[in-house]
């Protein structure tokens, strides 16, 4: 069972589930491969398992548009279920509304160009040796297909790219691990 600690911070009253915690930074990148074959990506610093972030994908994040939109928004801190805050703005980024996506740029007012999408010719080009050696420090690449189909390829700190496989399929293997363990 997870560890649950209540603390005070500004203000406001929030449960910090350690478990979860010990996973937060789990950084990814998160792209899609549009119908003329380039590619736009981003990062995302937090929860990036499959188990976290690969089903929120799944879930909420099974048509073509609502991943642009999720692309647009830039580098994220926290992927929710959620695009937009309920009410329009989020009032904390360090404690974002629960459900709610976490945006560097909108969320935290972080400078545009560093954290826009960045574009690849090709799916290719992204997944080369020489982009994924800029991202040494990522475990999971997220990347919604053509075919509009998550995909994942696991990678690890400073380890080279591993073959595409379908999100759900990992996804699936994992649940049942746990599982049975």
């Amino acid at each position: 069972m997870a560890e649950v600690q209540r603390r005070e911070r500004q203000g406001h009253s929030y449960s910090l589930d350690l478990t979860r915690r010990e996973k937060m930074v789990t950084r990814s990148l998160i792209a899609i491969e549009h119908r003329n074959g380039t590619v736009e990506s981003i990062y995302c610093h937090n929860y990036g398992h499959p188990e976290d972030n690969g089903a929120k994908l799944l879930k909420h994040y099974t048509d073509r548009e609502k991943v642009e939109r999720l692309i647009a928004l830039g580098e994220l801190s926290v992927l929710g279920a959620r695009l937009e805050p309920t009410t329009g703005k989020q009032e904390n980024w360090y404690f974002p509304e629960k459900g709610t996506t976490c945006a560097y740029h909108r969320d935290r007012q972080d400078d545009w160009d560093s954290v826009k999408p960045m574009e690849y010719a090709s799916l290719q080009e992204f997944t080369s040796e020489d982009v994924m050696r800029v991202h040494y420090d990522i475990d999971y690449v997220y990347v919604f297909t053509q075919e509009n189909v998550w995909t994942v390829h696991t990678k690890g700190y400073e380890k080279p790219l591993q073959p595409q496989q379908r999100l759900q399929d990992v996804l699936r293997k994992t649940l049942t691990k746990r599982a049975t363990t």
